[in-house]
């Protein structure tokens, strides 16, 4: 079954972005893959970034800024493949970031899409690697620059060293 894995930081006080930090969230990142959970993460913009958009009478209402005002915003998500949600509690209670910050779970629906074939899903109990060339997504790398964040950057210089 998926899950996804939503994790989230406090723009106030950034997550540790040091070479130890990055290299904790990728050995949990490559761990996941190895054991076939791993379907696809990515790493979300600051709070700031975010344009939220309403339809009302047929007409789109565009907002800057996120859905819901909170000192806390989504910084990234990940969509493992568990067998249950033993599993999905026990890989949530390594992601590196649940020591720091929330990691929210939930069950994605297994609704019928006429056929339709969607990077990243599910391929006959296998499961594909993300878009990037094969290579693991940003995982748990907010890219924004919100907070002193330069994670993104970081994570790319990392992983092009590590291959």
């Amino acid at each position: 079954m998926l899950y996804m894995f939503m994790l989230y930081w406090n723009e106030e006080k950034p997550l540790e972005t040091s070479e130890p930090s990055i290299s904790e969230r990728l050995d949990f990142a490559k761990a996941a893959q190895a054991r076939g959970g791993h379907v696809l993460s990515e790493s979300l913009g600051g709070a700031s970034n975010a344009t939220t958009v309403r339809v009302r009478d047929g007409k789109s209402l565009v907002t800057d800024g996120p859905f819901l005002g909170t000192k806390e915003a989504m910084a990234g998500f990940c969509i493992l493949e568990c067998k249950d949600l033993d599993e999905a509690l026990e890989y949530a209670a390594r992601i590196p970031d649940a020591k720091y910050q929330g990691v929210e779970i939930r069950p994605v629906m297994d609704v019928p899409h006429a056929g339709l074939d969607h990077d990243g899903a599910r391929d006959g109990g296998r499961t594909r690697r993300t878009r990037r060339s094969g290579r693991l997504a940003s995982i748990f790398a907010p890219s924004s620059a919100v907070g002193g964040y330069q994670a993104a950057a970081e994570y790319k210089r990392h992983s092009m060293a590590k291959g």
